[in-house]
């Protein structure tokens, strides 16, 4: 179980647009190949959840349902220390 608080814009917040959510996330993952769906990664040092699709030449495209969050591709064929995937994403739920 990861827990996670990020900012988000929301129509009912009261700072300037922006309100802190906490939500705990479960996921899993036992190193079977990916599916598309929203998965728990760590991108260097953070830990994002984010959209994950496959593409043709081992290679993943990375996504969010922030539009304000570019798109970037990363290749499964060269291994990489600055890129994991933690687990699939099962559950969510948030307290408001």
């Amino acid at each position: 179980m990861i827990a996670h608080s990020f900012f988000r814009k929301h129509p009912s917040c009261h700072h300037e647009g922006f309100s802190l959510i906490k939500i705990v996330f479960v996921v899993e993952y036992h190193g079977e190949p990916i599916k598309d769906g929203i998965y728990v990664i760590r991108l260097e040092d953070t830990l994002l959840v984010k959209r994950l699709q496959r593409l043709p030449g081992h290679s993943l495209q990375v996504s969010s349902d922030n539009p304000t969050y570019s798109v970037f591709n990363v290749s499964l064929a060269r291994s990489s220390t600055d890129f994991a995937i933690i687990g699939r994403v099962v559950w969510a739920g948030k307290r408001f």
